[in-house]
């Protein structure tokens, strides 16, 4: 009998062992599905998760212009939560204008300032203070261990008629039907939750949100990545040469067209979420 820490449902629950696949050194980890949100997620979260990130995980490379400073038009105030060293806001700054770009994200060496007026802070969201306009989750709310604790964060921080932007993995979907473990989203043990549909709208009844648009965005890599993993080749080794030994151009052109079907049916295995105060 597993528990879902999504709906609080306890019932028999169908379990994936998943292998870690982005530096390969980590073992195997177990998900279930819930039966009831659909919500799949990890039975059991390691102690020490920060190490399985290392200090080459993508989202610590630093941004390359850190100083380029668009002239400020929007008065608007963004959070960047698990933001890495910060490149998107980065590229905000440059070509955006908004005045006040601030992240956070617990597993970076240390708060970073840069000359562009970016901060970035060496937190959790439960750390934060202050009320942002915007609030970007961008493919971090699935990393979260505690997602109820975390909305009502993004709660007390978003300001009145402000929107959270959350872009994740979302379970089930076509990748999954076909690979199963070797799901390259499911980014054992990195991802807690795979939410589904009715975990988030559950989510965001529970904690005071309404979401207000859902964009299916998935792209062949949910195919291509996953099928690699089958061979046995991890996330780091994935590259263009690796692909054209399995596929052919026109078998990509065609994955592509299956995943614009996909997503136009909401079976995409990515998406971005829009939030709001109800």
């Amino acid at each position: 009998m597993k528990t879902c820490r999504i709906c609080g449902e306890t019932s028999e629950a169908k379990s994936y062992f998943a292998k870690e696949m982005m530096y390969l050194n980590a073992g195997h980890f177990e998900y279930f599905e819930c039966p009831h949100c659909k919500c799949l997620q990890i039975n059991s979260v390691p102690e020490n998760l920060s190490e399985y990130y290392g200090p080459n995980y993508y989202s610590y490379n630093k941004p390359a212009d850190t100083v380029t400073r668009a002239k400020t038009q929007y008065n608007k105030r963004v959070l960047d939560v698990g933001c890495g060293a910060g490149a998107l806001l980065c590229s905000m700054a440059a070509t955006s204008g908004i005045e006040s770009l601030i992240g956070c994200d617990p597993f970076i060496e240390k708060d970073i300032s840069y000359e562009n007026g970016v901060q970035i802070f060496k937190k959790t969201v439960h750390e934060m203070t202050g009320e942002f306009d915007v609030i970007m989750l961008n493919d971090s709310f699935e990393h979260m261990t505690d997602p109820h604790e975390t909305m009502d964060i993004l709660k007390r921080l978003l300001a009145n008629g402000g929107t959270i932007k959350m872009t994740l993995p979302i379970y089930p979907n076509i990748a999954f039907e076909k690979y199963k473990e070797n799901w390259y989203q499911l980014d054992a043990p990195r991802h807690i939750f795979l939410h589904s549909i009715n975990s988030l709208k559950l989510l965001a009844n529970q904690h005071g949100f309404k979401i207000v648009q859902m964009i299916f965005d998935s792209n062949n890599s949910a195919i291509l990545r996953s099928y690699l993993y089958t061979k046995g080749i991890t996330f780091w080794k994935q590259d263009p040469k690796e692909i054209f030994k399995y596929f052919t151009k026109s078998e990509i052109i065609d994955i592509d067209k299956k995943m614009a079907e996909a997503n136009k049916k909401g079976y995409g295995d990515h998406a971005t979420v829009f939030f709001m105060h109800k």
